[in-house]
């Protein structure tokens, strides 16, 4: 994970593990990474809304701004980003029908 992201020093280790721990993964002590993905998606709402808030509040409507939100923190959006940066390649999982998804 270090190669494509750049960041050597994770702290916290047996969290990259539970990241790239797909539910349909065998092994039963590394939970899966629902838990931080409930968490990240909120890390990332706020993050977006904060960028979004500082460069078009003024200028774009309430509705174009949950639009534009919705679009930049999609499954499509980030499934793209993950492939971009070659993280695919690392998550632990056993099913066959998620390569084709991502």
């Amino acid at each position: 994970v270090h190669l494509c992201t750049g960041y050597k020093n994770f702290n916290r280790p047996k969290l990259v593990d539970e990241a790239f721990t797909h539910p349909s993964a065998i092994d039963t002590t590394v939970p899966s990474y629902q838990r931080l993905e409930w968490i990240g998606d909120a890390v990332i709402c706020l993050c977006v809304r904060e960028w979004l808030s500082k460069r078009y509040s003024h200028e774009a409507a309430l509705g174009d701004l949950v639009m534009t939100e919705a679009a930049l923190v999609s499954n499509e959006t980030l499934g793209f980003l993950s492939m971009r940066y070659g993280l695919q390649q690392y998550l632990n999982h056993r099913d066959h029908s998620l390569p084709k998804r991502i």
